[in-house]
């Protein structure tokens, strides 16, 4: 039967993977006769492709669920000059997706280019859906050059770098998330000259980061994808491979096209500005100088990124799909970060924030599930009014927000001291210290204190108090451990007294509480005081309270999705399924829809933070 053809096969949905495999030298890709190779032929070649309609770009819902900020939220009562510290932990997953990107490709159209510029062009929508199936909401741009016009000599290097119609910097598409608009730009790009060897890389790759127009987002990881078969002009171009001094191309001239002024542009100079705007450089480098590939790869390591050598006609080695290739790329930089730290969201709000401890975490590799410690300090600036400030704490990465946490500082008056009680989440099972934070007290002569604490009956046995211990407020002024006592089932006296007075503000004793483990995700139970009474010889002081909570952290959906499908492979064995990155998931409760999510490239998705629903179920589509 014609059946038995399919004795080893059986087939739902095959879908082909192809493995990358780079060159290592330059000279393993097809040669090309010489980098300042120019016939002259090529001015105005400008290959054209059908171009495509899309309807209009609308950004896609793309939130990151699984870095967490913990705590997410703190609150604390603190007066004018007062400190809060807090200990925060960070939890980054491994290949983090950012939830934004921007990507700029940026072009030598000088006349070597002529095989690379028409691939870019035939290629530029596959690239950019490709790109968007990594990071759903990604802009894109497009920048050209080519070089500086006439015969320029600078350290010990003489040559006509351009003639008409050459440029050395060009914004043809400033970011945006139209692709239309992006292919058109590239579309309209034609060859010039460029008559020695060496280009004006240098100068474009500077404007990238100091042209305004080009309008990178905040929050957005930034690319820089760029295509060139030789390096820029520059005084020492190998100095990045410890070659300082064996080559001289000369100098890029800046702005004013003078050479020896102060806008002349240096490589490194130039790449520390990339380093300093969070942009990652993705050389694909299509000359055959083996030290040319090498100082690419140099600068772009610099950035957190990396080069690769491609064909002198614009391909990759191996028959590789050329927008399947670039995505990859990109997406290998995902689980990099040069410099993660914390800051606040709102600059409006930074001088609160005044020590992070440590300043950051620096060359960042998310190949495993990673967490970060800090600690914190804010302070009240002085002179600061009575009320409450509210604000959000960012973790961020080269510029990419990942998580937040928000903060509130109750700043009070001189009618009362503020006791407040904080928040903090866990798991079924675990033991947790609550915080007890008392506003700045210096000069207030406080020598002792008691209080009365209760905690929810309902959910029956939801919490289980373990101790209590003291804080850094006491122990800073010769003050012994608290004196904790349960008076019944979900109450705890806790009193203090010391030989000098309180000073500070900040954590004045913890209290254990074990969560249940029959404690359900999204379970709150409120901690509040039921009195409290501070004690000054020489006056009585009225006492403010606020109550806080202990929440089990929620619950979270997740799953993949994946073709099956099996195939008897002589050397691999059975394969079983293949990920489908790109695949909009939504969430939906009784009310509609929650959220909506991507797969990411093993087909991943999760909606976290979910409370639990008792009569309406959660469904994911």
């Amino acid at each position: 039967m014609e059946l038995s053809r399919f004795k080893w096969t059986c087939l739902a949905l095959v879908v082909v993977g192809l493995v990358v495999s780079l060159p290592t030298v330059a000279g393993e890709v097809p040669h090309r006769d010489t980098d300042d190779w120019n016939t002259g032929e090529a001015v105005g070649y400008r290959p054209t492709v059908e171009p495509r309609t899309y309807p209009p770009y609308e950004k896609p819902v793309n939130t990151l669920e699984d870095a967490t900020l913990t705590p997410a939220n703190v609150s604390a009562t603190v007066s004018p000059g007062g400190v809060l510290e807090e200990h925060k932990v960070l939890h980054m997953p491994e290949d983090v997706i950012p939830p934004m990107a921007d990507v700029v490709f940026m072009i030598d159209l000088t006349g070597s280019m002529t095989d690379e510029l028409e691939n870019v062009k035939t290629s530029a929508v596959d690239i950019m859906e490709a790109v968007r199936l990594k990071v759903a909401d990604t802009y894109f741009g497009v920048i050209s050059h080519m070089d500086y016009l006439g015969e320029h000599y600078y350290c010990d290097y003489q040559g006509y770098y351009g003639s008409s119609p050459d440029y050395p910097y060009a914004l043809g598409q400033n970011l945006t998330g139209n692709m239309t608009s992006v292919e058109t730009a590239i579309n309209a790009l034609s060859l010039g000259h460029g008559e020695d060897g060496p280009e004006s890389y240098s100068r474009a790759l500077y404007e990238a980061y100091n042209d305004p127009a080009v309008g990178w987002r905040p929050g957005a990881k930034r690319f820089i994808v760029q295509f060139g078969d030789n390096v820029p002009h520059d005084c020492d171009v190998l100095e990045c491979i410890a070659m300082s001094g064996a080559l001289t191309t000369g100098i890029d001239l800046g702005d004013d096209n003078t050479v020896g002024t102060s806008d002349d542009l240096y490589i490194m100079d130039v790449v520390d500005g990339l380093v300093a705007s969070n942009i990652c450089l993705i050389p694909l480098f299509s000359g055959t100088f083996t030290n040319y590939f090498d100082s690419w790869d140099c600068w772009a390591a610099e950035t957190g990124c990396e080069a690769f050598q491609i064909n002198t006609d614009g391909t990759v080695p191996g028959g590789i799909d050329i927008a399947q290739y670039i995505a990859d790329a990109i997406e290998d930089q995902f689980g990099h970060i040069n410099t993660l730290t914390l800051e606040v969201c709102d600059p409006a709000w930074a001088a609160w924030l005044t020590d992070v401890d440590p300043p950051s975490y620096d060359d960042v590799d998310l190949d495993v599930p990673r967490d970060f410690d800090f600690d914190i300090d804010f302070t009240v600036p002085a002179g600061t009014d009575p009320g409450q400030f509210c604000f959000d704490v960012c973790a961020m990465g080269d510029n990419v927000e990942y998580a937040r946490q928000h903060v509130c500082i109750t700043v009070p008056g001189d009618d009362c001291i503020h006791l407040d009680i904080g928040e903090v989440y866990g798991d079924p099972g675990d033991d947790v210290w609550v915080p007890v934070y008392i506003q700045d007290v210096t000069g207030w002569d406080i020598f002792a204190f008691e209080a009365k604490i209760c905690w929810c009956e309902i959910p029956e046995n939801l919490l289980q108090y373990e101790g209590c211990m003291i804080g850094e407020v006491m122990s800073g002024s010769y003050w012994g451990d608290p004196v904790c006592g349960t008076c019944d089932d979900n109450c705890i006296t806790v009193a203090g007294a010391g030989s000098g007075p309180l000073t500070g503000g900040g954590v004045l004793f913890w209290l254990k509480f074990h969560i249940s483990l029959n404690a359900k995700p999204g379970m709150c139970c409120e901690i509040c005081f039921d009195y409290a009474h501070i004690y000054d010889p020489e006056q009585p002081l009225e006492v403010c309270l606020e109550c806080g909570e202990v929440c089990v952290n929620e619950c979270g959906i997740g799953g993949s999705v994946y073709t099956w499908w099996c195939r008897l492979d002589p050397c691999c064995g059975w394969v079983r399924y293949v990920p489908i990155p790109g695949v909009r998931m939504h969430l939906y409760d009784c009310d509609g829809p929650l959220n909506t999510q991507y797969t990411n490239a093993a087909g991943q998705y999760y909606f976290g933070g979910l409370p639990p629903m008792e009569h309406c179920p959660y469904c994911v589509s």
